[in-house]
């Protein structure tokens, strides 16, 4: 039987296992904040999905990037160790430590990119002025809307403000994305069936609000007239 080398019966770093921490910490944080400045984080997780607005942000925010890296190699580590003390690593395979660590990294990075996105994604949705302002048309205005395409970028807006969770990141990614909200509603791991659901009802909580005088909704407007129609399109 193998004797511990990094870590202690405690599942503590010993002085061997800080020692290769140390060893792997700068290429493994490098590389990973590396990936997310590029943008190329989405190409080196090995599954799942991963929120766009949080691979964006990334991109942009030094403290994201520093965050996921420190996070993912936190959660990386001790499991990795675990596997060196049981004797799952062999050098003469020719691949070394560093990169064998890295694809350790490479498992745990979709779980840190995701466990950003609900906290990301309502802070967006108090401020999405700037996403709209790109995406806005005034020609796009229409009173009979596609439930499916949801193509009105006010009409999102609005709904996107108040919206459940599920529901407004499946909204984020129809206007960010432009994709329809049955492909949104997969992304964020949702049945189609259950965000057009939610859509309606909360499609009818904005309309007893509104006629509760708790919200206004403007005249002449495809947003005011998908409210107030409460028995139009059936979902």
């Amino acid at each position: 039987m193998l004797m511990p080398k990094y870590l202690n019966a405690s599942g503590k770093l010993t002085s061997a296992g800080q020692d290769l921490a140390a060893e792997l910490y700068n290429p493994a944080v490098g590389t990973i904040i590396g990936w997310l400045a590029k943008g190329e984080a989405g190409t080196r997780v090995r599954y799942g999905y991963l929120p766009p607005w949080v691979l964006d942000r990334a991109q942009i925010d030094r403290d994201l990037r520093e965050d996921i890296a420190l996070e993912t190699f936190c959660a990386a580590l001790e499991p990795f160790l675990r596997m060196l003390d049981e004797g799952r690593y062999d050098a003469a395979r020719g691949t070394t430590i560093v990169t064998y660590f890295l694809g350790a990294c490479r498992n745990r990075l979709g779980d840190t990119i995701n466990a950003h996105g609900p906290r990301l994604s309502k802070e967006r949705s108090h401020d999405t002025s700037a996403l709209l302002e790109q995406l806005r048309d005034d020609n796009r205005f229409h009173s009979n809307l596609d439930y499916d395409r949801l193509e009105d970028v006010d009409l999102a807006q609005r709904v996107l403000l108040k919206a459940p969770h599920d529901l407004r990141d499946a909204l984020l990614l129809h206007i960010e994305d432009g994709i329809t909200l049955k492909d949104a509603a997969i992304r964020v791991g949702s049945k189609p069936a259950t965000i057009r659901s939610k859509l309606l009802r909360h499609r009818k909580k904005l309309a007893r609000m509104h006629f509760a005088g708790l919200i206004v909704l403007p005249e002449n407007t495809s947003l005011g007239d998908w409210v107030r129609t409460i028995d139009g399109p059936s979902e």
